[in-house]
């Protein structure tokens, strides 16, 4: 039979243990592991950034792979912006597709009215995946009046969990 403590204990000398310890959830912090703990990368969550970056006059219309999924994961955020703004009545929007169809219910989109490296950010509806999905952006450039912005970035995170 197992002895009990009750009471509450502080120890200030080292700790050894012949056994398994076992401890409650969310009683060791990230405060608490020292940088040199040495932990594989296998036991940890991943974050990946996938991007795209168009040089010059972004296309009528493009499509380009960003990611293949490592394990399964969530689609963490959608950030885009132009370095040279569209004019007229000229339009860029940028989706992001997940296996070809979209994961966004408002695409990142510019005109006009918003200023050169206005970042803007897509809205996720779907933000889970499994191992193995793939991921791409889609970008529509619609010619106005006007004409399309320059340098399109699109960056996406990936944040994968260990399984």
């Amino acid at each position: 039979m197992a002895d009990r403590i009750t009471a509450d204990r502080h120890y200030t000398g080292a700790n050894v243990f012949a056994g398994t310890v076992t401890l409650p959830a969310s009683t060791v912090t990230n405060a608490m592991i020292a940088a040199s703990a040495g932990i594989d990368t296998s036991k940890l969550d991943h974050i990946y950034i996938g991007s795209y970056f168009k040089v010059g006059t972004v296309a009528a219309s493009e499509t380009a792979g960003i990611h293949i999924a490592r394990a399964a994961g969530t689609v963490q955020s959608v950030e885009a912006f132009l370095i040279g703004a569209n004019v007229g009545d000229s339009t860029v929007s940028c989706d992001v597709k997940k296996n070809g169809t979209t994961i966004l219910s408002a695409a990142a989109a510019f005109s006009s009215s918003d200023a050169a490296r206005a970042v803007k950010t897509g809205t996720i509806s779907t933000a889970a995946y499994v191992d193995g999905d793939v991921f791409e952006v889609v970008i529509t450039g619609t010619v106005g009046t006007g004409t399309l912005g320059t340098g399109l970035y699109v960056s996406v995170e990936f944040s994968e969990a260990v399984s």
